[in-house]
């Protein structure tokens, strides 16, 4: 007696940039999948390639996700933009990492402390 459901997966659309749109998509909700996230709700529908992905994935990793911290998000995010306007996303030349680089706690300008509400002085860096 088996207790493994078996995941049905519906053929992708056929076109000249289809498979690598869909290759993306289903990486996409992969990813998604194994940092325990969920991605937008759409996105999800049956036959969608992130949606194929994320089933995948839940159905190899189950509970046992990955770690995620803020920079993950914003990859993933960056990853379903790029993906939803057609632009190719290299996963390896923009990680995580390199994101989480970019973020301070300081305008590099006038040394003040970043995050405050627009026009106040810790919103962002001005001479005003």
């Amino acid at each position: 007696m088996t207790t493994q459901a078996t995941l049905e997966l519906i053929p992708a659309p056929q076109g000249p940039h289809a498979d690598a749109a869909d290759a993306a998509g289903f990486e996409i909700g992969w990813d998604h999948a194994h940092h325990g996230l969920v991605p937008p709700s759409e996105l999800l529908l049956e036959g969608t390639p992130i949606g194929q992905g994320w089933r995948a994935a839940r159905a190899v990793f189950g509970r046992r996700t990955l770690f995620v911290q803020q920079p993950t998000r914003q990859w993933l995010a960056l990853r379903i933009r790029a993906w939803r306007e057609g632009i190719a996303f290299e996963g390896q030349q923009l990680t995580p990492s390199d994101l989480a680089k970019l973020r301070t706690s300081h305008c590099p300008v006038m040394r003040t402390p970043l995050g405050g509400a627009p026009g106040q002085a810790d919103a962002g860096c001005s001479s005003a």
